[in-house]
C-alpha cells in the first residue's frame, strides 16, 4: 500500500473513532439529563463511571 493511501486510512479511522466517541458521550449527557443511574449509563455507553462525572448533561 503506497504511504499516502496508509496516511488517508489512519486519518479515516482516527475520524472515525472520534466520531464514536463523542457519539458515546453525547448519548450519556442524554441518559444524565433523564437522571437515569451511572451504572446503567456506563453500560449503555461503554464510557466508564468516571468518565461519565465530568460530563454535563444535556438540556
Amino acid at each position: 500500500m503506497p504511504a499516502a493511501e496508509l496516511a488517508a486510512a489512519c486519518a479515516r479511522a482516527e475520524g472515525e473513532a472520534k466520531g464514536e466517541a463523542e457519539a458515546k458521550k453525547e448519548v450519556a449527557r442524554k441518559l444524565l439529563a433523564l437522571e437515569v443511574d451511572l451504572a446503567v449509563i456506563a453500560e449503555a455507553s461503554g464510557l466508564s463511571e468516571e468518565e461519565i462525572r465530568t460530563l454535563k448533561p444535556l438540556q
